[in-house]
C-alpha cells in the first residue's frame, strides 16, 4: 500500500512538471502579438491596393524608392492613412524620399558621438529628430552639418568631420543626373566619393563616380565623366494615308500625325516619346476616307423627331419636340470620321397641368414660356422646368412655404395646396388666467 501511495505521488509530480514544461516552451514559442517587432515584410512594399480607394500617395510627400536606396535609405511599408498599417503602434507619415509610410515614431535612433574637435547636439533620438554638428574655433564641419532620424532608425547620411581648410565643397552639376549626396550637404571630406545616376528616362554614357583629392594643399572634385542622353524610341511608324510631322525621337519628344486630302484622322493625332522608349498611345491612329463613311440613321426622341438629309460625314442631324414638349440636351449632332453621331440623342421633356388649387391661386413665375391661354374646359400647360408661386387667400396658407413648385416631365415637384393658417403666436394670457390651446 505504501508503495502504491509512493508511485502514485511520483507519477503527479511527473505530469505537473511535464505540463509546466509544456506551458514554458508554448509560450516561449508563441510571439508576443502586442510586440511590435519590425519583420522583414515591413521593409518592403507588398503592392496591396489601399483599404480607402479615395486616397491615393500623395503629391506632397511623393514615394522614390529608387532614389531611396540610392541614398541609401530603407523605406517601409506604404500607405495612405493610418488603417494601412499592420499595427496600431505605427503611423502613416512622410518619410522624406520613402514617402508615407507606416512609421512607428517610439523607434529610437543610436546615440551619436561628437567628432574630434566638434560637438553633436541632439534635440532627441525619435523619428524626425536632428541632431546638429559643430566645430571649434578654426575649423569646419565637413560633411552633413546636420543629420535626422529616419523611420528605419538610422541617421541620415554620415557623421561629418572637423577640419581647417582642406575640402571639398558642392560636387559637380551634371544635366539629367542626379547623385547619391544629401541635397543639404555642402562640404565633403578628403576621399569621399559620390555616385551619379541618370534621371528616368535617361541612358548613362562614362563613368559616374567623383573623388574628392588634395593636390597641392587644394581639394577639388575628379569626375564624374558620364553624360545623360534621352533614351530614343526611334522613328514611329506612319499610318495608311497619313504622315507625322516632327523629327524628335527621344524621351519627351511628341510627333502629330496628318491626313491626305479626302481622308479624316480617327484617334489620338500625337504620341510621346515615354521613359522606357516606346510610343504613347500604342495604336496608330487612322486615316478613314470620308466618302466611306456612313452613320447610321438616328432615332427620334419620345414625343419628338429627328430631321436630317444624309448621313454622311459631317452631315448634321437637328431634334424637334412635339407641341408643348421641351427639348433637353443639344439640339444638333454631326456625323464623325468615326461613323458616329457627335454628342448624345436630346430627350423632350412632358408639360405640366398648371393645378387648381382651394383657397388659393397658382401664379406662373416664368415670364419666358410660351403663351399658352386657357379657353374654357382646357387646362392651362407649362413646359418642363418652369416654376408656380401659389397665394393664399386670408387665413390660409402654403403647406410649404418658400419652396418652389417645379414642373419636371410632366410632374410637379410637389402639389401645391392651402391650408388652414396656424397662430404664431401664442395668445396673451390675461390676468390671473391661463391661455389653454
Amino acid at each position: 500500500m505504501k508503495s502504491f501511495a509512493t508511485a502514485l505521488l511520483l507519477s503527479v509530480l511527473l505530469f505537473s512538471f511535464f505540463q509546466s514544461f509544456d506551458c514554458r516552451v508554448w509560450r516561449r514559442d508563441v510571439p508576443d502579438l502586442d510586440e511590435d517587432e519590425d519583420v522583414d515584410e515591413d521593409m518592403e512594399d507588398d503592392g496591396r491596393v489601399y483599404k480607402n480607394p479615395r486616397n491615393s500617395p500623395s503629391a506632397l510627400c511623393p514615394r522614390d524608392e529608387e532614389h531611396a536606396a540610392f541614398l541609401g535609405q530603407k523605406c517601409l511599408r506604404k500607405c495612405s492613412s493610418d488603417e494601412d498599417c499592420k499595427s496600431k503602434k505605427k503611423k502613416c507619415l512622410c518619410d522624406n524620399a520613402c514617402g508615407m509610410s507606416c512609421i512607428k515614431p517610439e523607434r529610437e535612433c543610436e546615440e551619436l558621438r561628437s567628432p574630434a574637435l566638434g560637438t553633436v547636439t541632439l534635440t532627441g533620438r525619435l523619428f524626425n529628430d536632428r541632431a546638429t554638428y559643430s566645430c571649434e574655433l578654426g575649423y569646419h564641419v565637413v560633411g552633413l552639418k546636420e543629420r535626422t532620424c529616419q523611420a528605419d532608425g538610422n541617421w541620415s547620411g554620415q557623421a561629418p568631420v572637423c577640419k581647417q581648410n582642406v575640402y571639398c565643397k558642392n560636387p559637380p552639376h551634371i544635366d539629367h543626373a542626379r547623385h547619391n549626396a544629401l541635397p543639404e550637404q555642402t562640404t565633403f571630406d578628403l576621399d569621399a566619393t559620390i555616385q551619379y545616376q541618370c534621371l528616368t528616362g535617361y541612358v548613362t554614357n562614362g563613368f559616374p563616380r567623383a573623388k574628392c583629392l588634395a593636390i597641392d594643399n587644394a581639394a577639388s572634385w575628379f569626375g564624374p565623366d558620364i553624360s545623360c542622353e534621352p533614351r530614343s524610341c526611334g522613328a514611329p511608324q506612319d499610318t495608311a494615308h497619313g504622315w507625322h510631322a516632327g523629327e524628335c525621337y527621344t524621351y519627351g519628344c511628341r510627333v502629330v500625325y496628318h491626313c491626305a486630302d479626302g481622308f479624316e484622322l480617327v484617334g489620338r493625332n500625337e504620341r510621346t516619346c515615354q521613359a522606357d522608349g516606346t510610343w504613347f498611345p500604342k495604336d496608330l491612329p487612322a486615316c478613314v476616307l470620308v466618302t466611306a463613311v456612313q452613320c447610321p440613321p438616328p432615332e427620334n426622341p419620345s414625343h419628338g423627331k429627328a430631321i436630317f438629309t444624309s448621313c454622311s460625314y459631317n452631315s448634321v442631324v437637328s431634334y424637334e419636340c412635339d407641341y408643348g414638349y421641351t427639348l433637353l440636351g443639344e439640339s444638333t449632332r454631326r456625323c464623325g470620321a468615326d461613323k458616329k453621331w457627335s454628342g448624345t440623342m436630346p430627350k423632350c421633356q412632358a408639360p405640366c397641368v398648371v393645378p387648381t388649387v382651394q383657397q388659393g391661386r397658382v401664379i406662373v413665375s416664368n415670364t419666358s414660356r410660351p403663351n399658352m391661354t386657357q379657353s374654357s374646359g382646357e387646362p392651362l400647360m407649362v413646359t418642363h422646368g418652369e416654376h408656380l408661386s401659389l397665394e393664399c387667400e386670408p387665413r390660409y396658407e402654403p403647406t410649404l412655404n418658400n419652396t418652389p413648385i417645379t414642373c419636371n416631365n410632366g410632374t410637379w415637384s410637389h402639389i401645391p395646396r392651402c391650408v388652414p393658417a396656424r397662430c404664431k403666436y401664442m395668445a396673451k394670457a390675461p390676468r390671473n388666467g391661463m391661455v389653454i390651446a
